[in-house]
């Protein structure tokens, strides 16, 4: 009859009457749970625990007594230090402070994720899929299935395009484009991998603050290549200089920028681009490669003799230098190329900040357990994650989401209730989440 306060005292009186009742103290934690009060319907389901320690009530209060020593000791600073370390290439330190996460929380999807980055960065690929899939196994964001992709197709597996599409299907990110564009120019379809790069051009922004800059990079050099209009070079290299203006002793940076310039034919600054590595690292072969190239296109065969004697010197096998500098002296082609920036493109990973986390979690708990999505507004709201977003319309945005889940979850939690294992989360307040939460980056 939907009269639920008058089901509640009738629950509770009974109860009263006989504490034998523990089903009337189960459904007055579940009517609880319906006004929304948290308190009430933990205390309830603590004392039904009492009773019975295995009541079907136990997971909802060991998931609510998680959650809380998560909060109290403060895991997500530990995942904001880990990704600020792995930006600046302190892998190790990361890895402490993402184990330091897992032995807390087990079923941190992120943590996961951001130690299948770190693997595929040392080239680990095999402990990058294996923390890829348990990443996925615990949450399954577009994010994850993106990364997937990426490891699959670092060793060249053709079920990285599954990945992909499944990312997209789930939510469609400019990683999962980015990872087809890479893989149907590699595969040599440059058709195809310039259709990817263009989506990806189409639903990113020009802002190098944002996580999708190396995206937006990478994908002008790509429709450079795949259609030789060199003013996309020149495009990517305007916005190459707004990164490097950031981070002027970025190696991958710098060789990109010696290849635009030498795709320009602007042999003067490719070399000058080139020398600014070397100048960081004396000892990358492919950049001494590269200026051997530059010297030639130029005509100064002198010059690119005498770096390819500096290549003698670090190449284990010397007839492949032996072999270059004859053919410079004989004033014939090296054979060598400066190869595109697509053909070997790092770990690029989304970098989530403190707001992009908590957000992310509560959508999670809004899939998989409304009962901590409920919470976790109140801990969003205790931690003043709003405060800390700048952009007034997108501050608001969240205030009215939050304002929307308090009055949506409570009838879910009450249904969670009645099969924790099969709960299948309310599509309208799905959709609406996806709407508002994509404006703060790919964390879907």
């Amino acid at each position: 009859m939907k009269k639920y306060e008058d089901a509640l005292n009738y629950y509770l009186k009974a109860y009263k009457l006989n504490e034998k009742k523990i089903d009337a103290l189960y459904n007055a934690g579940k009517l609880y749970l319906l006004f929304g009060d948290i308190d009430n319907a933990y205390e309830s389901f603590k004392k039904i625990l009492e009773k019975e320690p295995n009541h079907e009530c136990k997971k909802i209060v060991t998931s609510i007594d998680s959650l809380f020593d998560i909060i109290d000791k403060k895991i997500y600073e530990d995942i904001i230090k880990a990704v600020n370390l792995l930006e600046i290439g302190n892998y190790i330190n990361a890895l402490k402070f993402l184990n330091k996460v897992i032995s807390i929380d087990e079923s941190n999807d992120f943590a996961y994720y951001y130690k299948a980055v770190i693997s595929e960065i040392f080239e680990e690929y095999h402990k990058a899929l294996e923390y890829i899939k348990e990443s996925i196994s615990l949450f399954e964001r577009s994010l994850f299935y993106a990364k997937y992709g990426d490891i699959l197709n670092k060793i060249n597996s053709s079920e990285s395009v599954n990945a992909y599409n499944k990312s997209i299907e789930i939510y469609p990110n400019p990683y999962a484009y980015f990872g087809l564009a890479i893989y149907y120019y590699k595969n040599g379809d440059f058709e195809k991998s310039c259709e990817y790069f263009d989506k990806i051009l189409e639903i990113t922004t020009y802002d190098v603050s944002g996580e999708c800059d190396k995206l937006i990079l990478y994908s002008l050099i790509g429709k450079a290549d795949t259609s030789n209009n060199l003013k996309y070079y020149e495009e990517a290299l305007s916005y190459l200089d707004n990164l490097l203006s950031k981070n002027i002793e970025d190696l991958d940076l710098l060789k990109i920028r010696g290849y635009l310039y030498f795709k320009l034919k602007n042999y003067k600054l490719a070399y000058e681009s080139f020398m600014d590595v070397l100048r960081i690292n004396s000892t990358d072969i492919d950049t001494i490669k590269s200026l051997i190239v530059v010297y030639e296109k130029a005509g100064k065969y002198d010059e690119a003799i005498s770096m390819a004697m500096n290549l003698k010197k670090l190449l284990d096998n010397n007839d492949e230098a032996d072999r270059i500098i004859k053919r410079l002296m004989d004033r014939e082609s090296s054979n060598l190329d400066i190869s595109s920036p697509l053909l070997k493109v790092p770990s690029i990973y989304c970098k989530i900040d403190n707001v992009q986390y908590h957000l992310a979690t509560l959508y999670k708990y809004i899939n998989i357990n409304p009962i901590l999505a409920y919470i976790y507004l109140f801990i969003i709201e205790n931690l003043n994650i709003i405060e800390e977003i700048y952009d007034e319309d997108k501050s608001k945005s969240i205030n009215n989401l939050i304002n929307y889940l308090k009055e949506k979850l409570p009838i879910e939690m009450y249904k969670y209730c009645d099969s924790p294992e099969n709960y299948k989360p309310n599509d309208e307040i799905i959709n609406t989440c996806k709407r508002e939460l994509s404006k703060f980056g790919f964390i879907l």
